[in-house]
């Protein structure tokens, strides 16, 4: 729990910082640049006061510190996300929600196919209220590679994977699962 309490300390201390630094945000095709202003940085850090005489009013470049990485919108499901370069060294895990709770939805219908509560796909739309086409299409995901599963679950899988992917049939072996959802 103390660890818990310690991150969210460091989020806000960092969000802080972001909010009373940062002068401004600009996204470019294939670039991310965020101006801080460096006494504005500097009296967070260290803790002096708003009149201190090394503030200053001025936002000229030299009391900017720009940082740039580079980075590109991506269109993955129903979302738009920056995609930073595998080489950055930043997270790289990004959850995609439709997966999550597709997945999530296939392995509770089999759970309720095998308790016999339902016994079919037709059964599952009835009791959800959902298309059966759609139905027939999420539950395969039941039947995922457990590393598939994992990653789409952590958020580390191949970037282009999206609930589309799972329109065709879906490969009951693993090994051709992993090929066909693993690559670009």
């Amino acid at each position: 729990m103390e660890a818990i309490q310690r991150s969210d300390d460091s989020t806000d201390k960092a969000q802080s910082l972001l909010k009373s630094a940062a002068v401004r945000i600009v996204v470019y095709d294939e670039q991310i640049e965020v101006q801080i202003n460096k006494q504005a940085l500097r009296r967070e850090l260290l803790g002096q006061e708003a009149d201190s005489p090394m503030q200053s009013s001025t936002e000229d470049d030299t009391n900017l510190l720009i940082l740039k990485t580079d980075a590109r919108l991506k269109r993955c499901g129903g979302e738009v996300r920056f995609q930073l370069p595998p080489d950055s060294g930043h997270a790289k895990s990004h959850p995609v929600p439709s997966l999550i709770r597709a997945v999530a939805r296939a392995h509770d219908w089999l759970d309720r196919i095998f308790r016999g509560e339902l016994t079919n796909q037709r059964a599952l739309a009835e009791a959800t209220g959902l298309d059966e086409r759609y139905v027939g299409r999420i539950l395969p995901l039941a039947f995922l590679a457990p590393d598939l599963t994992e990653a789409i679950l952590e958020g580390k899988h191949a970037s282009h994977l999206t609930l589309e992917n799972f329109r065709g049939d879906v490969p009951v072996d693993w090994n051709e699962q992993r090929d066909q959802f693993s690559r670009p």
